[in-house]
């Protein structure tokens, strides 16, 4: 060890080194003067004769770590062996674990480094392998190899030759390979090392071989005897003590006529120099030859490895790390060469670098290796095979203590410890019980009984001694450092949780080394509100969150500083690794199915092992469908840490846009919260995060019932399907992961291309989303350990290369002519993951099955399924297996082709599976050709089966006449065909009511009525069409059942339909009564009721209440209505009735009953019509009543009582919507009205419709069943959508389910034109409110609202009391200055938790029904809202403080005279008749025109003609209208015109552009002829260019003096002028004149020429340019020094752009050099020419 340390000492002689600081006892080495310094170094004695250095040094392009490995090997008690895989040459593992199968007791591996470059997918090396003297791979050629000789001398040079040879029955032949994969043509020899089997494909033999004598080594022969023969057939099994000969191609025929016994022999023989070497491993070139660099082309900046030998036979093994900016960048190959040289190194071999460059070193004492290098894949990479150094001498008892760490810096005043181990004589870490005595030999520090050093004040160097009895004792140096040069956080930004501490790390560098420094000789503070720092460096995070600063450290005037975030870290809830034993396996409403499981299919799992899947089936369920994930109990619920901002997960979605949600709850209730919007819902597939806002101001604990709710409320999207979920979180602040997922691209081949190679390698690159190859070239930070790469559905091996992320495979069995499909699955380092599925077809000409199928089916019809073949006659057998789905076809039969012979053919048919297996067998013979079916599958489309059909392929198999018994597996795309029915059946709506007729009408395909069909009904005939289609018949609904119908003709069929008979229900007694607004409610009211179906008369008995005795009266009016079969989806039929009263008495109190004037009527009712004026008003306003039973609308009648007993006098009430529960149950309609039908029957009812109400598929249907309301809205929303005065209010009821944006245009002219001093608007949905925010009701209506200054807005939805402040332009406003909204509680069982809300003035919580009632007197709107207990919840009054004064409205004109095209802001003026006085309102103003065809006119009043013709526009504002009567005239035909733009005066001498363009283009121009005059005396003509990419200019100059002429061409017809531009500049030079002139330019003729070849004349068009002589003194001299200077030249440049339009032109004008009226680019230039001259 002496001689090697002076050897490496010497050679570190005139390099020059930063600290001269070397440890004691420590091996140096030189660094090559590559213009290099080393910062630091290290060396430590690993074994007998071998060490172990890294050295710090900076290069150029920056800085270097390298790692060494010298060893003698020489040394007997040294080795070096080969690093492989499981013992095995296939395949890849990591150094590390190399080393560790490697090691045992006379085997203590205390080295390794990688070693040969390899094939990616299998980890064959590309080079020759040995170990031991054995061969592990055969040479290749054009490689390089290492060899080291039992003697201890090393060869480098090219892979040696082998001569490797095989003699079978006195025939000796070579062999191909020995250990590689089997190629075409091939005889290989595999042995046990390769791998447990060959890994070859059937296109081969191979034989089995009993080792009788003799090893795979250089100079023997091997005596071997045939155990087992493998005919057609590959991957044979590889076991000690036997080989395998394998040949494909050709070699097949030497392994012929082989039987089990026969013997034969394998002979190896290297060439002469290497024949004696024991360990070989290949490298690609050469760096260092006979003491020479190599020189080397590749510049490439990489992490390398090498081995070499120096002059003394010493070997090194160098890795240096890169691909890590800032701390090892890589170096070049020649590089490594010089760096090798400088080492004594005289042979040197390159060995496989970037990702794959690894170093592991046993410590002195440790007992395992440790991975000393920072691969540049971020983590050790698996490599193909290794160098291990290895100890073999024997272990023995502790001899010597070694001190850890050998050297060490520390900061003045700071302590660092060391540590004591014990070893053996030869270097083994052996047991040692004693302690050690620390003694340091200088006064810079001291060192206690335990080692630690305390330095002192001043720097220095001292010795560290650790002695104990009987052992030699061990050294380090420390030294004490009282200077830094750098500071560094280990993080640039760090996030803390809140109110926690923490101790933080910051590393101190003197010149680049590190120095150990206690935290409490540095100096800490913190800057922004994110805590406190102590003196040790303790921060403590402020308890707030979302709060952001510095923490900044420093040491006599070095700082640094980290940027810190504070905030809760995200809280995992629910990751599904336990199950769901918390949650019920299925929970649901209104679904067929919902099942809740756990998956394990690593698709579908996000993060672990584990993720939800929930199934779910909404189809054919009306209202709001859900499936859930539900504790199975309160104990169960998640409780959910402090106050998250929201909640996240990760789902996988199906695409079907059902809506995303989940529910939490806290003392008061419910809380739900969305993850998606409910209109567009789960809109994707695959994983995707989400993330629902926790809404504000809810009481502590949370919790979370249902963590997953997904909900369906529109019947046409209700379908099945699945989906899944991943790790619930809580989120405390902004989320900071990685979500987004990683990018697939560059796939080759291609989608949908063709290649003619069947062995293609297929191959993507696979990156992480922004990944940046700057700051990470090692990687592309895709996880290597998540890909999965498929091959027609099958998992195959990949390859990848880590720089690039290329993944790859090359098939080894060729792939067969057709369709393929690749699947490639990644997952980025943070577990995102991205899916790329294509398909390419393979065509080298070879033979092929082929299939085909009708895309288009019947139900009820057969059809066929052909094969047949490409190139027939190469085919000799196959096998295809294709899928039915049992469910849609029956009847499968298989066919055989015309032209086989029963021998060749086979079948076999699953009817149960839907599998039908076609094989042939010897067809070739059968003369076949391409048009031939070699077989066919009928199937028939059942009767019964819709939608579509898909015959899956299976499996398929194909041999060629050429392959003898090989069998090439082929693929296949499956077959889809939609399913259609030639006939369809439909009945009459009330045909399914009990006892009634149904009209059956069946058509076919166009809608024709089909003659002559027969209807069955499960299965049973109950008739045939006659005429039309028709069948009338009653025989179904005689009882209460559901039946299975269709439609049969001959071949025909209709889809299976399910007609379900309704019972009668109701009762001749009218029930469910509802008395509503008329159109006027001064003279009319409107009636509806039920009955039962067979009561048919509607009949409405009224008469003033004064005048009446009883019904038998002849006063008595007797109103006749009309009624309907309604369907009920839960009770059966019943029938509604509607009736209107008009011709009413205002201010008149009536009574009346409903009924059918026959005897069944209903209980005397009573209402009150309106008066025809007066400024009292007052109404009761109820708000959500939804309930699911009897009790809970008990509650709602108990609401009305208690308000109607407390306001007797109130005219009518309002309820707010969601009525009940569910729209569609009857049920539920019976019960509330049944619980206030007597207060229903004496007053007027004023109902909005709410998203509860059309929660079935009939949308508004179910709630116009029980509401006769006005219908004067929008036409599609009548009796949901209307208006009504009602005394001095103007009242608007509002549909906020559907049509938002028609209403809005409604709505503007509906507030347009009343004059009613109180405005008051009533819907459902609010815009404003606690939990729930209508958004497009705030777009959409609320400007409106604003516009016309609405006074009160009613709304229900949100289940709590809530006033807002008075609202304008979407923010709370002063009093009186813009619209109160609100929502009366609930006055069900159902209520909210409060959602703070920065609009909410007034809230209620309270779990109790409330009422308002709403009274208006004069001036003043007051509204009280009380609970039913008496409490008062809340009270205010809007004030109305001026009456508006009549107004009288006009337009700017009477009249308009347009022409087509021509537009005009029309101006309305509103004149006050008070004042006298006329104000703008154009702006508020409705415009409607009387026919949109002649003229448009938009609601900001601006009028556009559009045809010829006249029609009359209507302006309404303020009830008030004013109309003008509109001409619209043809347009005059416009002639195109030329245009020339340009300066109106230039500087004498400077350059200037006109540009020339069009205007008034009547068709396109794609050619012109122009010809230009200018004023010669005055302009030097330069250049004409043209602005356009596709335009070509073609000049001549003209003969006359002054005149230019142009051709130019638009190319291409996309190229055409067709509008205004300009598009040619004219360049020109001013001439020197002596006073100021005038001239002109012109364009004196254009000729014109479009796509068709016509010609038309553009008028000519001229501009004059004024050249102008400087000013006195020098023009740009703005310093007014009289010569040009870099002053003028910046004034200028500080003044561009400035024009003569500036106020301070006067001052700034000096600049302007060419006096053109603006400071340009060209006064810059001509300035700056002037200072150069």
């Amino acid at each position: 060890m002496k001689k090697l340390r002076r050897s490496l000492s010497l050679l570190l002689c005139g390099v020059t080194v930063l600290s001269a600081l070397l440890p004691y006892g420590t091996a140096a080495a030189a660094i090559p003067p590559l213009n290099s310094q080393i910062i630091d170094e290290r060396t430590m004695e690993i074994g007998p004769g071998a060490a172990y250095s890294w050295y710090d040094i900076k290069l150029d392009r920056g800085l270097e770590k390298v790692h060494t490995v010298m060893f003698d090997p020489k040394n007997s008690q040294l080795e070096l062996q080969p690093g492989k895989t499981d013992g095995k040459v296939y395949g890849m593992q990591g150094v590390s674990r190399m080393a560790s199968d490697a090691d045992k007791t006379g085997n203590r591996v205390i080295a390794g480094i990688n070693g040969d470059f390899y094939d990616l997918a299998n980890g064959i090396p590309h080079g020759m392998f040995m170990g031991d003297g054995r061969i592990l791979t055969s040479p290749p050629n054009n490689w390089y190899a290492f060899g080291l000789k039992a003697d201890g001398t090393t060869i480098y040079g090219p892979s040696p030759k082998l001569t490797r040879t095989v003699t079978i029955t006195g025939k000796t032949t070579p062999l191909t390979h020995i250990n590689r994969l089997r190629g075409t043509d091939a005889l290989v020899l595999y042995t046990s090392d390769f791998h447990t089997t060959t890994t070859t494909n059937d296109l081969g033999d191979e034989v089995v071989l009993d080792i009788v004598e003799g090893d795979v080594k250089s100079g023997q022969t091997m005596k071997l005897r045939v155990a087992g023969i493998q005919k057609d057939k590959g991957n044979t099994a590889l076991t000690e003590g036997k080989v395998v000969l394998s040949a494909s191609g050709t070699a097949r025929s030497l392994l012929n006529g082989l039987q089990i016994g026969d013997e034969l022999t394998a002979s190896f023989e290297l060439e002469s120099a290497w024949r004696d070497v024991r360990t070989v491993i290949g490298g690609s070139e050469l760096l260092v030859k006979d003491g020479e660099v190599q020189p080397n082309g590749d510049t490439a900046v990489h992490p390398r490895s090498a081995i070499g030998t120096k002059a003394d036979g010493s070997v090194v093994m160098i890795e240096v790390d890169g691909r890590a900016p800032g701390f090892s960048e890589g170096v070049q190959l020649q590089e490594l060469g010089q760096m090798m040289k400088n080492l004594g190194v005289v042979q040197a071999l390159n060995l496989d670098g970037g990702g794959s460059s690894t170093v592991i070193v046993r410590s002195p004492g440790d007992t395992s290796r440790s991975l000393m290098n920072r691969p540049s894949d971020g983590g050790e990479r698996k490599t193909a095979n290794g160098l291990l150094l290895v100890n073999k001498a024997p272990e023995g008892a502790a001899s010597k203590l070694v001190v850890q760490p050998n050297l060490e810096r520390v900061l003045a005043g700071s302590s660092v410890t060391f540590k004591s181990v014990a070893v053996d004589t030869n270097g083994h870490p052996a047991a040692w019980n004693g302690s050690a005595a620390w003694s340091a030999d200088s006064a810079v520090g001291t060192v206690d009984g335990t080692g630690k050093f305390t330095a002192g004040t001043a720097a220095g160097t001292a010795g560290i001694t650790a002695s104990s009895d009987g052992l030699t004792a061990g050294k380090a140096t420390v030294e004490v450092v009282d200077v830094l040069t750098e500071l560094k956080f280990p993080d640039a930004l760090k996030t803390f949780a809140s109110g926690k501490s923490a101790d933080l790390t910051v590393t101190a560098l003197r010149n680049g080394q590190v120095v150990q420094a206690d935290n409490s000789k540095l100096s800490w503070r913190v800057e922004g509100p994110i805590g406190t720092i102590d003196e040790k460096g303790t921060f403590t995070a402020t308890n707030e969150t979302e709060k952001s600063g510095k923490i900044y450290v420093s040491y006599r005037g070095v700082e640094t500083f980290m940027d810190v975030n504070v905030g809760l870290p995200p809280v995992i809830l629910e990751d599904f690794e336990k199950g769901l034993g918390n949650y019920l396996t299925s929970s649901s409403a209104q679904a067929v199915k919902s099942i809740a499981s756990i998956e394990t299919n690593e698709d579908f799992v996000r993060f672990g092992s584990k993720s939800l899947k929930l199934e779910y089936d909404f189809t054919g369920k009306p209202g709001t469908s859900g499936s859930y994930l539900a504790a199975k109990d309160v104990a169960s619920r998640i409780q959910i840490p402090g106050y998250p901002e929201k909640i996240s997960m990760w789902v996988y979605g199906d695409g079907r846009m059902h809506w995303l949600r989940a529910q939490m709850r806290d003392a008061k209730g419910a809380i739900p919260i969305d993850f998606t919007d409910q209109s567009t819902g789960v809109n994707w597939t695959g994983w995707k995060y989400v993330e629902a806002t926790v809404p504000k101001g809810r009481t502590l604990p949370l919790t979370m019932d249902m963590p997953v709710r997904y909900m369906e409320t529109q019947a046409a999207k209700k379908d099945a399907g699945v989906i899944y979920v991943d790790q619930i979180r809580a989120l405390y602040g902004p989320g900071k992961d990685d979500m987004d997922p990683p990018v697939l691209k560059n796939m080759t081949p291609a989608e949908g291309t063709t290649v003619h190679t069947n062995i293609p390698t297929i191959r993507a690159n696979g990156e992480d989303f922004g990944y940046d190859p700057a700051t990470h070239p090692g990687t592309t930070l895709i996880d290597p350990d998540k890909i999965r790469f498929y091959l027609d559905n099958v998992r195959v091996p990949h390859a990848l290369y880590p720089p690039e992320g290329r993944i790859s495979y090359t098939p080894n069995v060729p792939l067969t002519d057709g369709v393929h499909k690749v699947k490639i699955q990644i997952k980025d380092l943070s577990g995102n993951q991205a899916t790329k599925e294509w398909t390419f077809t393979v065509d080298t000409g070879a033979p092929k099955l082929v299939y085909q199928a009708p895309a288009e089916t019947y139900a009820g019809n057969t059809y066929m399924l052909d094969v047949k073949g490409f190139h027939a006659v190469q085919i000799r057998d196959g096998q295809i297996e294709f899928r039915f789905d049992p469910g849609k076809v029956e009847e499968l039969e298989a066919v055989k082709g015309g032209k086989l012979t029963d021998s060749m053919w086979q079948s076999s048919v699953d009817a149960a599976q839907g599998t039908v297996r076609l094989t042939w067998d010897e067809i070739h013979t059968a003369g076949l050709s391409d048009d031939d079916l070699l077989g066919q599958i009928s199937y028939k489309v059942k009767a019964a089966a819709t939608g579509s059909h898909e015959i899956g392929f299976q499996a398929g198999s194909i041999s060629f006449i050429d392959s003898g018994d090989t069998h090439f597996p082929f693929f296949g795309l499956p077959i889809a065909s939609t399913i259609k029915n030639h006939l369809k059946v439909s009945w009459d709506e009330f045909g399914i009511v009990q006892g009634y007729t149904t009209k059956f009408t069946v058509s076919d395909e166009n809608g024709n009525g089909v003659e002559g069909a027969k209807l069955l009904a499960d299965g049973i005939e109950v008739g045939v069409t006659g005429a039309q289609g028709i069948l009338e018949t009653n025989a179904l609904t005689a009882a209460v059942k559901t039946y299975q119908l269709q439609a049969v003709k001959e071949t025909m069929y209709s889809p299976v339909m399910s007609f379900k008979v309704s019972p009668l229900a109701g009762t001749p007694v009218p029930y469910n009564i509802s008395v509503t607004m008329g159109e006027d409610p001064t003279v009319s009211r409107s009636f509806a009721w039920h009955t039962h179906p067979g009561t048919e008369p509607t009949v409405v008995e009224i008469v003033k209440e004064a005048e009446f005795t009883d019904f038998s009266q002849t006063n008595v009016k007797k109103v006749v209505g009309s009624s309907f079969v309604y369907n009920t989806y839960d009770l059966g039929t019943a029938r509604v009735h509607k009736a209107v009263a008009d011709g009413l008495e205002p201010d008149t109190r009536y009574v009346y009953r409903v009924g059918d004037g026959n005897g069944n009527y209903s209980a005397q009712g009573s209402f009150q019509t309106t008066e025809t004026s007066g400024d009292h008003t007052k109404f009761l306003y109820f708000a959500d009543s939804q309930a699911s039973d009897l009790n809970g609308y008990k509650l709602w009648g108990n609401t009305v009582d208690k308000a109607v007993a407390e306001h007797p006098d109130a005219e009518f009430m309002v309820h707010a919507g969601d009525m009940i529960d569910s729209g569609y149950k009857e049920s539920e309609w019976n019960m509330w009205f049944s619980t206030a039908q007597q207060k229903l029957m004496n007053s007027t009812l004023v109902a909005f419709i709410g998203n509860h109400e059309v929660m079935g598929n009939r949308e508004n249907t179910d709630f116009l069943a029980h509401f006769n309301q006005p219908g004067n809205g929008v036409s599609s929303l009548k009796g949901t959508n209307f208006s009504f005065d009602y005394k001095d209010m103007h009242f608007i009821v509002l549909n906020s389910e559907y049509a938002i944006e028609e209403q809005k245009e409604w709505l503007r002219q509906d507030l347009a034109k009343t004059t009613k001093k109180w405005k008051v608007v009533g819907f459902h949905r609010g815009p404003y409110g606690s939990i729930y925010d209508t958004v497009n009701v705030r777009e959409q209506w609320v400007p409106v609202f604003d516009e016309f200054k609405v006074d009160l807005v009613i709304n229900g939805h949100d289940h709590i009391y809530l006033r807002t402040f008075p609202m304008s332009g979407g923010k709370p406003v002063a009093e009186g200055q813009g619209t109160t909204y609100m929502v009366a509680g609930s006055t069900g069982p159902k209520f909210y938790s409060l959602t703070p809300r920065e609009w909410q003035k007034v809230t209620d919580a309270e779990l109790t029904q409330m009422y308002a009632v709403v009274d208006i007197h004069g001036n003043d709107l007051k509204v009280v809202t009380k609970t039913v207990g008496g409490r008062v919840v809340d009270e205010f009054t809007l004030h109305k403080t001026v009456e508006p004064e009549p107004i009288t409205l006009s337009l700017d004109s009477p009249s308009y005279n347009l022409k087509i095209g021509d537009s005009h802001q029309t101006v309305v003026t509103a004149t006050y008749s008070g004042s006298n006085t006329g104000t703008d309102v154009t702006s508020l103003t409705v415009f409607t025109t009387a026919d949109n065809s002649i003229a448009s006119i938009d609601q900001k009043g601006i009028l556009t003609g559009v045809a010829e013709g006249s029609t009359t526009i209507r302006a309404a504002y303020g009830g008030e209208t004013v109309t003008a009567q509109v001409y619209v005239t043809k347009q005059a035909v416009q002639q195109t015109e030329t245009t020339l733009i340009g300066p109106a005066t230039v500087m004498t001498g400077a350059p200037f552009t006109v540009r020339l363009g069009l205007k008034h283009v009547q068709n396109l121009v794609l050619a012109q002829d122009l010809t230009f005059q200018y004023d010669t005396n005055l302009y030097d003509f330069r250049d004409a260019v043209s602005t356009l990419d596709e335009m070509e200019l073609y000049k001549k100059a003209v003969q006359a003096p002054g005149q230019i002429r142009l051709l130019g061409v638009s190319v291409g017809m996309e190229h055409a002028i067709t509008g205004d531009s300009q598009y040619i500049d004219l360049q020109f030079i001013a001439k020197q004149v002596t006073q100021n002139a005038s001239g002109s330019i012109a364009v004196t003729t254009a000729t014109l020429g479009d796509a068709q070849g016509h010609e038309s004349q553009a008028l000519p068009a001229t501009i004059r340019v004024d050249v102008t002589t400087p000013p006195p003194g020098l023009p740009g001299d703005s310093n007014n020094d009289n010569k040009y200077t870099i002053g003028d030249l910046s004034i200028a440049a500080a003044h561009y752009g400035i024009d003569n339009k500036h106020p301070d032109w006067n001052r700034y004008k000096s600049a302007d050099y060419d006096g053109n009226g603006i400071i340009d680019i060209v006064d810059i230039a001509a300035i700056a020419k002037k200072i150069i001259e």
